[in-house]
């Protein structure tokens, strides 16, 4: 069987998780909910987020999940308020290049398994 592009091995996963949960710590959040990642590259990423606008080629794991972050305008609400979270971390640095955070409502209407294989971390 020829093996998925978009296959991550457990300890992918695993350096996946553990980078997803020090973005969530860095943000208020210990504890976020429906993480889900998949193996793609930031321009079909992005056009999950945004249609319509396009970036690069790079790969990229995108993770959505969801939870009370206090990032900018959330820190502006009166009281929490649950969010979901979209992070992009490149796979070279296991870093997060860059992220989006909205309001439940504007959860990504595309389902993430059109970008390939869904991963549940949580």
């Amino acid at each position: 069987m020829a093996e998925d592009d978009s296959y991550l091995a457990p300890e992918v996963l695993e350096h996946i998780r553990i980078t997803v949960m020090d973005w969530s710590h860095a943000y208020r959040e210990s504890s976020p909910a429906g993480i889900r990642v998949v193996s793609t590259n930031r321009d079909d990423a992005t056009e999950l987020l945004s249609p319509g606008v396009r970036s690069e080629l790079d790969p990229c794991y995108l993770v959505l999940l969801e939870g009370y972050f206090r990032v900018s305008w959330t820190l502006k609400l009166p009281e929490a308020t649950r969010v979901w979270a979209a992070l992009k971390i490149d796979p070279r640095s296991m870093s997060v290049g860059s992220f989006t955070v909205r309001p439940l409502e504007d959860f990504p209407s595309r389902p993430l398994s059109d970008l390939g294989t869904v991963y549940v971390l949580a």
